[in-house]
C-alpha cells in the first residue's frame, strides 16, 4: 500500500475524473453483487473514512451464463456439471493482487479520484475483463466500505492475439500465446509464442512477471526461432528481456526500464497469401524478384523517469542506448543484377550503427473521462482528456561506435477535448528530424484526428483520418495501408508515405448472457505513395460488420467484417469482396505520448 495521502496540500492541483455512467451489463453486476452481499450504494461517498475494502471477483461463467445454457438443447443436460469444471480449472486472481494494487489505506478519507484511478491501474492488468470500484454504505454514517468487483479472464488459453483471415487470400497472419495467463492466481505469465505467416513460422516461450517478489519491479524474457514454412529450415532467431519498475500511479516519482532485444530473421512482404514479386522499372523484362531480405537488429536501452504534478504532470525522461541493425538480400542469385540493384536501392533497409544517449520531457493532463461503447462493448474505458506534448533528444556519436554523427529530435502533439456527456475529439501530430548540422538525412511529420460522436440510443459514429509523410528518407523505410483498407488484401499497396481515412458507425450492443453483440457500418479510403503531395490515389471501400464481445476470455472485441473495394477497373489481383476476421478495431486509439509509464506488458 502506499503512504496515507494529505489530500488538502493542494485542491487546486487535483485531477478531474469524469466518471460517466456503467453500461447495463455493468449495473447488472453491481446489482446483483450488492443484493449478494447485502450491500448499498453510498450516494455522498466524498471524504468518508474507509472502514473496510471488500473485494468480489466473479465467476468465468456466473448466474446469467449458467441460466443462458440450460436454455440450449445440446448444452442443456451438461451445464450442472461442466460449468463449475469449467469455473475450476483455472488459477482465479487472488485477493493480494488487487490488495497490493490499492492507492488508498482503511482509514483514509475516499477520494473518487483516487477510486478512478484504482479502477483504471485494475484495467490496464491483463486478466481483468471487467472492474468496477464503487463505494457502499458503511457501519456509519460518516464511513464507506470500498467494493471492488473483478472478473477475471479464463487464464489457461490460446492468447491469439492477431488472426486475420480474408477471402482474397487465406489466412494473411496468425499470432498466438498459449500458456497460464495468471500462474499461481498472481498475474504472472508463462505461455508459449506462435506466428504464422504465409512463408514464415515462428516458435518460443516467454515469462512475464508484473510484480516480482511483491515489489513493483517487473521482469519478462522471451525467445523464439523463425522457421521457412515451406522447407521447414532454421531462418533466424529473436528474443528480449526487461526489468523495470513504472509510474504505478499518478503520483509515483521515479520510474526505470532497462531492456535488450536481438532479432536475426527474414523480412517476407506477403500478397494474397504469397510472397511479393518485385518488378524493377530500369529492366525492360518482368523481374519477379522475391520481396523478402534478411534484417539484424540488436538493441540494449536503460532508461530512468523522474516524473511531476499530479493533475498536470511533467515527466523527465534521460538514459542511453545501443541500436545497431543490418539489412541484406539473400538469394537473389539468376536474377538481372540491374533488377536487383533497383530492388536494394528502392526496398532494402538501410543499416546503421546508433550509440549515444537521450534525453526527453512530456507534459500532460491528468483528467479523465470513462466512456462505454467506444473501443471495446459493456466495459469501462478510460480517456485521457487535454494535452499531451512529448520532446525527446538523442545525439548519436561516432565517438561511441556509432557509424555516423548526428542528432536526433522527436515530438508529439496531441490535445482530447470532450463533446457532451461522452463524445470526444481528439487531434495529435508527430514528428521525426535527424540531422548532422548540414543536412536532414531522415524526417517525417504524421498529423492524426478522431472523431467520436456522442452516443446515441442506437450507437457513436467514428470518424478517423490522417496522414504521414517522409521529407526525408535516407534509411528507405516504407509504408502499407495494412487493415486500413478491409476491402483489399493487407500488402497490396505499399510506398514510402501514408494517407487515410474512415468513417464508421459502431452500434450499441445487445447481450446475450454475458456475451456482448454489435454491428458496425464503414468506408474507408488510403493509400501508400512515394510521395505524398506528387502522387497521390486514394483506394476507397465500403462494408459492414459484427462485433463481439466474450468477457471470459478478452476485454477487446472480435471484428468479422465484409468489404466491397470501390474503385474500378481494380487492381490486378485484387477480388470483388473481402472478408475479414480479426481480433481489436481495425485502427487504434492511442495516446501519443513517447515519454510512458513503463508498464511491463500487463
Amino acid at each position: 500500500m502506499l503512504p496515507r495521502l494529505a489530500l488538502a496540500d493542494d485542491l487546486n492541483a487535483r485531477p478531474i475524473s469524469r466518471s460517466g455512467s456503467y453500461s447495463a451489463f455493468e449495473v447488472r453486476t453491481i446489482d446483483r453483487v450488492l443484493k449478494e452481499r447485502k450491500l448499498e450504494l453510498e450516494p455522498n461517498p466524498e471524504g468518508k473514512r474507509i472502514e473496510k475494502v471488500e473485494i468480489y471477483t466473479i465467476d468465468i461463467f456466473e448466474k446469467d451464463d449458467l441460466d443462458f445454457l440450460k436454455k440450449v438443447p445440446l448444452a442443456s443436460p451438461l451445464t450442472p456439471i461442466a460449468v463449475p469444471v469449467l469455473n475450476g480449472i483455472h488459477w482465479k486472481s487472488e485477493d493480494f493482487v488487487i490488495e497490493r494494487a490499492l492507492l488508498q489505506n482503511v482509514g483514509d478519507p475516499y477520494d473518487h479520484v483516487i477510486g478512478d484511478e484504482l479502477a483504471r491501474n485494475l484495467r490496464r492488468l491483463a486478466n481483468f475483463s471487467l472492474v468496477v470500484v464503487v463505494p457502499v454504505k458503511g457501519n456509519t454514517e460518516d464511513s464507506i466500505r470500498l467494493l471492488v468487483i473483478t472478473r477475471d479472464i479464463w487464464s489457461l488459453r490460446l492468447n491469439i492475439t492477431t488472426f486475420t483471415v480474408t477471402s482474397s487470400g487465406g489466412i494473411e497472419q496468425f499470432s498466438a500465446s498459449p500458456g497460464e495467463q495468471n500462474f499461481l492466481g498472481a498475474h504472472q505469465q508463462v505461455r508459449a509464442n506462435i506466428s504464422i505467416l504465409p512463408g514464415t513460422t515462428s516458435i518460443g516461450a516467454e515469462y512475464i512477471n508484473p510484480r516480482a517478489f511483491s515489489t513493483w519491479i517487473g521482469v519478462g524474457a522471451a525467445a523464439s526461432l523463425q522457421f521457412n514454412t515451406k522447407t521447414g529450415t532454421l531462418e533466424g532467431s529473436s528474443g528480449s528481456a526487461q526489468a523495470g519498475q513504472p509510474l504505478y500511479t499518478t503520483r509515483t516519482k521515479w520510474a526505470w526500464n532497462s531492456s535488450v532485444a536481438w532479432s536475426d530473421v527474414v523480412v517476407r512482404r506477403f500478397l494474397r497469401g504469397e510472397v511479393a514479386l518485385f518488378n524493377a522499372r530500369s529492366t525492360p523484362e518482368r523481374d519477379l524478384i522475391p520481396d523478402m531480405y534478411r534484417n539484424n537488429a540488436y538493441r540494449y536501452s536503460l532508461a530512468v523517469t523522474r516524473s511531476f504534478g499530479w493533475q498536470q504532470k511533467i515527466n523527465v525522461l534521460f538514459g542511453g542506448e545501443v541500436n545497431l541493425k543490418d539489412a541484406r538480400l539473400e538469394g537473389v542469385e539468376g536474377y538481372d543484377p540491374i533488377g536487383v540493384a533497383e530492388f536494394k536501392r528502392r526496398r532494402l533497409p538501410v543499416g546503421e550503427r546508433r550509440v549515444g544517449p537521450f534525453a526527453g520531457i512530456s507534459s500532460y493532463s491528468n483528467d479523465y473521462m470513462r466512456i462505454i461503447n467506444h473501443e471495446t462493448l459493456g466495459l469501462q474505458e478510460d480517456v485521457r482528456l487535454g494535452q499531451d506534448l512529448s520532446l525527446r533528444a538523442y545525439p548519436v556519436l561516432s565517438a561511441l561506435g556509432s557509424s555516423r554523427d548526428f542528432l536526433g529530435m522527436s515530438a508529439s502533439a496531441q490535445y482530447t477535448f470532450p463533446l457532451g456527456k461522452d463524445g470526444l475529439l481528439r487531434v495529435s501530430a508527430e514528428s521525426t528530424v535527424e540531422t548532422n548540422g548540414v543536412h536532414v538525412s531522415d524526417g517525417s511529420i504524421g498529423p492524426d484526428f478522431r472523431f467520436s460522436s456522442p452516443s446515441t440510443p442506437i450507437g457513436r459514429f467514428i470518424v478517423d483520418g490522417g496522414f504521414f509523410y517522409r521529407f526525408a528518407n535516407s534509411r528507405n523505410r516504407f509504408s502499407s495501408v495494412g487493415p486500413r483498407l478491409r476491402g483489399y488484401p493487407t500488402g497490396t499497396f505499399i510506398g514510402r508515405d501514408l494517407v487515410y481515412g474512415t468513417t464508421e458507425f459502431r452500434s450499441k450492443p445487445v447481450r446475450l448472457a454475458s456475451i456482448q453483440l454489435g454491428a458496425a457500418a464503414f468506408y474507408d479510403a488510403s493509400d501508400a505513395p512515394d510521395d505524398l503531395f506528387r502522387n497521390p490515389h486514394l483506394h476507397h471501400d465500403a462494408g459492414f460488420g459484427l462485433r463481439a464481445l466474450v468477457p471470459q476470455f478478452e476485454r477487446i472485441v472480435y471484428r468479422l467484417d465484409f468489404a466491397v473495394p470501390l474503385e474500378r477497373p481494380l487492381p490486378v489481383g485484387v477480388p470483388s469482396f473481402a472478408v475479414t476476421f480479426a481480433f481489436g478495431q481495425a485502427f487504434d486509439f492511442d495516446s501519443a505520448s513517447t515519454v510512458s509509464t513503463g508498464y511491463l506488458n500487463q
